[in-house]
Parts: structure tokens; C-alpha cells; sequence
């Protein structure tokens, strides 16, 4: 004995055997979305964060070098017999500073760029004052001076707004 309705039940189970199917799997495709993106958004918010902590990183360290040779170029004049070993030390610092940033991938090269030749200028330049007329040279250089001043505090400046980037970023995580 065949039901009568037999066809349409076939019918109806199958569309029911399809539904759930295609129910089943949305659910599950969403669940597995679900847990996948906030895995991938993390990793990616993770390698932004080591970037930006590899950059504050070379900011320190570059701003500690540059630091102690503005301090080795502010006492050359006044070293008596060690002039040389201080020029010496002071090359050796503007090198060392170039190799970092020759080395480093930072996002402002040619804010570095330009405070290296600024500390270059300076030290060229208290090696003319040295071989030159101080009395000729000294208003010129004093004009320098505040020129290279301005230039330093601007580059203060940058430094402490990218270090305010760089904590805002932090806050942000």
C-alpha cells in the first residue's frame, strides 16, 4: 500500500532535506567567519603595532646619538689639545647615525637626512671658526647659530609630535 501523496511528500521531504542543508551551512559559515576575521585582525593590527614599535625604537636610539653628538660638537672648541680625538669622535658619531639610517626603513628619511647635515654643517663649521678669524667669523656663525637652533627645536618638535603619534596608536589597541 502506496500513499497517494506519495510524490508530494517526496517533494516536500526534499525540499526540506535542501533547506536544512543550505541552513546548516550558513550557519556554520557564519560561525566560521566569525572566528576567522577577528584572528586575521588581530595579526594585522599586531604587525602595524611592531612596525610602529620598531620605529619609536630607532627614535630613541637615534635621538640618544644625536643628542651626545651635539653635546661632543658644543665642547670641541673648548677641548684644548684633544680637538682632533673629539672631530675623531664626532665623525665617528655622524657615520654611525648614517649606518642606522641606512640600515633602518623608517617613514621620515629626510627629516634624518636633514638633521644629519645639519650636524655636519655644524661641525664643518666649527672647523672653519677654528682655522679662520674668530673676530670676522664669530657674527656670522652666531647668525648660524640661531638658524641651526630653529632648525633643531623644529626637529624636536617632529620628533615629539611622531612620538605622540606613536602613543596615540598605542591608546588606541
Amino acid at each position: 500500500m502506496k500513499p497517494q501523496n506519495a510524490a508530494e511528500r517526496g517533494r516536500a521531504f526534499t525540499r526540506f532535506i535542501l533547506f536544512y542543508v543550505i541552513t546548516t551551512a550558513l550557519i556554520v559559515g557564519a560561525v566560521y567567519f566569525g572566528v576567522q576575521v577577528p584572528f586575521r585582525q588581530n595579526a594585522q593590527l599586531q604587525a602595524q603595532l611592531d612596525v610602529v614599535q620598531q620605529e619609536k625604537d630607532f627614535n630613541l636610539r637615534f635621538a640618544d646619538l644625536m643628542r651626545r653628538t651635539k653635546a661632543l660638537i658644543d665642547t670641541v672648541n673648548n677641548a684644548g689639545p684633544n680637538i682632533e680625538v673629539i672631530d675623531k669622535k664626532i665623525a665617528d658619531n655622524i657615520v654611525e647615525l648614517e649606518k642606522m639610517l641606512s640600515h633602518d626603513s623608517v617613514s621620515n628619511k629626510q627629516l634624518y637626512d636633514q638633521v644629519l647635515q645639519s650636524l655636519t654643517d655644524a661641525k664643518n663649521d666649527k672647523k672653519t671658526i677654528r682655522a679662520s678669524d674668530k673676530s670676522e667669523a664669530v657674527a656670522e656663525y652666531e647668525r648660524t647659530k640661531i638658524d641651526l637652533e630653529k632648525k633643531l627645536a623644529d626637529y624636536e618638535n617632529r620628533y615629539r609630535d611622531l612620538n605622540t603619534y606613536y602613543q596615540e596608536c598605542l591608546s588606541r589597541r
